[in-house]
């Protein structure tokens, strides 16, 4: 845990590029695995690669999130209308529970750049204890 102890304050985002397919892909198919996304299907490379090239044309926010410049994970929004947002946060194994994901989240609602949004979370019962800080968010 002390090698993490600075990170928090390390951590940027940028904008999502075709080179982080790989990294995407990994880590959505990791948490497919472990069941805490609502659609556990594993998705094959060429599927990724498809669905990423949309995401980046339609300029979704889509945001990867870094420490120090290691990718640790990612954030994407999907806009519903012009007030509700639907948010996928996915972060590294090894660098869950640290506050990074919090940090990130508090970033990219900067880059939102969207006055009294509605951000919709859909998560499961057994990992709701790792994402309850988007309950507790007033913007």
């Amino acid at each position: 845990m002390e090698k993490f102890s600075n990170l928090k304050s390390a951590i940027t985002l940028r904008k999502v590029n075709f080179s982080d397919k790989n990294f995407v892909l990994k880590l959505y198919n990791f948490n497919s695995i472990k069941d805490k996304f609502f659609n556990n299907k594993v998705i094959n490379s060429k599927d990724h690669i498809l669905w990423l090239k949309n995401k980046i044309d339609l300029k979704e926010p889509f945001y990867i999130i870094q420490a120090k410049k290691t990718r640790i994970g990612y954030i994407r929004y999907r806009k519903l209308n012009s007030k509700k947002f639907e948010i996928s946060l996915a972060v590294r194994e090894k660098y869950q529970g640290l506050g990074l994901a919090k940090k990130a989240f508090f970033l990219s609602i900067k880059k939102l750049k969207y006055n009294k949004v509605n951000i919709i979370a859909k998560v499961k019962k057994k990992i709701l204890s790792r994402v309850i800080f988007l309950l507790d968010v007033d913007l």
